[in-house]
């Protein structure tokens, strides 16, 4: 070839105009994806859910689209073939962030490098060197695109017009913002997010909150009304002796009966390749924050989109009621799993895991009880010391106790007065420390009040003198320390106290297990207390050695349950469970 056809070729390649195709028919032209099972092409006509977002990439107009999805079902497609069009068509710096590890290197090696490579535009102008091209950065005479992980060092210094980042929901807290300041200087940036989500309220969600929250709805082939894709509204099974006899599923008769209803007309519409065709290509997005900021959009599609032969929705239900039912066993995992993966939502339990609040016992605190040998009261502070829970609890030394007052005071000086109306010695009243320990301090050296920290220990080490004998003996609440806190003030009683053991100690207690442990009707706050006091439940969690084991996990406000953890250790100091009721 003549030196000139090669110089017309390179300023070909470098200075041609942009391909106005839309995006899914550019890549269906310009790049192969190997796990296609249409010859390596993209076929827009197998996945329209995909159509919107995919427009989002190329509309100058759109500064941020996420994408919150279940698993495989193209989120990870967007990303390709965004990155590869970036590249080629309308170049700028791009970045690719992921999870840190091998998810990291899977994503260069199997999913971004060989879509570039593939694409004609982006293979003439290909560096085939060690400085141009490296696994996680590629210099392309007209743009870089760099991949690393989701954390500070890799998202410091660098200017970006492109970010494409995958599985959000992984990263930790503030990442998503500092990889938003990277784009900060061009004023034609674009963001991409996506992931299946994992917890609501965290970073990946909020960025879906904030924009359009668009939802894949299906077209009903009974009314032609569109279908919102909520699982529990819309997909059916029976529930009879035959589908269910003597109490245990059958799930062959389960899948027989298994249909999507539509709850306009009730028109039921069974799972084959031809309703799932038909239902998707009438289907639409429909906005739940139209308010949102027009250059934010974001998204949402879930496993129902698939055709049976990929996940069909027996399969689905059947998925769903196991993992149900070990979810009343406190292993929610499976549930969480069918959540996020399938149904492309964040974990809420008490949408999912039906916990009662506490039942209440019929009885009048404001009447002496002649049993009574302690009052305690329990402080758990809130942040920045804004407000308290305060719980007032009468003890027998048996172990047997009854709730008295649970209230919301706004200020230490408030809790003094709680006290004084009680009649409880300055000395049982415990308070949290977690929040601002100094300012504790100080407030429990002036009232004369006694500290208590829970930590994740499972037991203390406790010496004891019986007779002329010394015994080490394992505690769930540590000796008292004391806690200077001037050289003029009363010095501070501190005790810590174990979180998982104490806890499982207070469950046993309500679950009427051990000695008599009462709770009635205390006022204003009751309901606050009969949900708090229920606010954690135990789950399959695995420790840092790698072990499964249950512990236990907040799941909704649990105030009161930090209070009333706070009462057992005070008890365990003052000996009320020394008769081995619990």
């Amino acid at each position: 070839m003549k030196a000139v056809e090669l110089f017309e070729k390179e300023v070909a390649s470098r200075f041609r105009l942009p391909d106005e195709a839309p995006l899914w028919d550019w890549m269906h032209d310009n790049i192969t994806l190997k796990d296609s099972p249409y010859g390596g092409k993209f076929v827009i006509s197998e996945t329209p859910w995909l159509r919107e977002p995919l427009s989002c990439i190329t509309d100058p107009a759109i500064m941020q689209l996420t994408i919150m999805s279940g698993a495989q079902l193209g989120k990870t497609t967007v990303i390709q073939g965004g990155v590869a069009w970036a590249l080629a068509e309308d170049p700028g710096p791009t970045m690719v962030i992921s999870d840190a590890g091998d998810s990291l290197e899977n994503l260069a090696e199997n999913k971004i490098n060989p879509v570039l490579e593939s694409c004609p535009a982006l293979a003439r102008v290909m560096p085939d060197n060690r400085n141009g091209k490296k696994k996680l950065k590629i210099k392309f005479p007209q743009a870089t695109v760099m991949m690393g992980p989701a954390n500070d060092s890799f998202l410091r210094s660098h200017s970006i017009r492109y970010i494409f980042g995958t599985e959000v929901s992984a990263w930790s807290p503030g990442n998503v913002q500092r990889s938003k300041k990277r784009t900060t200087r061009w004023s034609d940036r674009k963001r991409v997010y996506e992931s299946t989500p994992k917890l609501a309220g965290d970073d990946f969600c909020a960025e879906w909150e904030q924009g359009s929250q668009e939802e894949w709805n299906f077209e009903c082939l009974g009314c032609g009304g569109m279908i919102e894709p909520d699982f529990s509204e819309i997909i059916k099974w029976d529930e009879n002796e035959t589908t269910r006899p003597d109490g245990k599923w059958n799930f062959k008769e389960v899948r027989k009966t298994v249909r999507l209803e539509c709850p306009e007309c009730g028109h039921a519409h069974k799972h084959t390749a031809g309703t799932s065709r038909r239902m998707n290509n009438g289907g639409r997005y429909v906005a739940k924050n139209p308010g949102a900021n027009e250059r934010n959009r974001s998204f949402r599609f879930t496993a129902l989109c698939l055709p049976p032969s990929v996940c069909s929705w027996e399969d689905l239900v059947e998925e769903f009621i196991r993992a149900s039912q070990q979810a009343k066993t406190g292993y929610t995992t499976p549930l969480q799993e069918f959540v996020n993966l399938q149904l492309g939502q964040p974990w809420v339990e008490e949408r999912y895991v039906k916990i009662k609040d506490l039942a209440l016992d019929d009885y009048d605190p404001s009447v002496e009880w002649d049993d009574q040998a302690f009052t305690f009261i329990t402080v758990d502070c809130q942040q920045y010391l804004a407000d308290f829970w305060v719980c007032v609890r009468q003890w027998s030394r048996d172990g047997r106790s009854r709730l008295v007052r649970y209230e919301r005071p706004k200020s230490f000086e408030e809790v003094e007065e709680i006290r004084e109306q009680s009649g409880v010695k300055s000395g049982l009243v415990f308070v949290d420390r977690m929040y601002k320990p100094d300012e504790v301090a100080a407030a429990c050296s002036k009232y004369g009040w006694t500290m208590m920290q829970g930590e994740d220990t499972s037991d203390y080490l406790i010496s004891e003198t019986k007779g002329k004998r010394k015994l080490k003996r394992r505690r769930p609440v540590s000796n008292k320390v004391k806690v200077s806190i001037s050289r003029n003030s009363p010095i501070v009683l501190l005790f810590r106290w174990s979180n998982p053991t104490v806890k499982d100690i207070l469950a046993t207690l309500k679950e009427g297990k051990g000695a008599e442990w009462l709770a009635c009707d205390v006022g204003e706050q009751t309901e606050a207390y009969q949900k708090q006091v229920n606010g954690e439940r135990k789950t399959e969690s695995i420790d840092r050695h790698g072990n499964t084991v249950l512990m236990w996990k907040k799941f909704r406000e649990n105030h009161a349950l930090d209070c009333e953890c706070m009462q057992v250790a005070a008890a365990i100091v003052m000996g009320c469970f020394g008769s081995g009721e619990v």
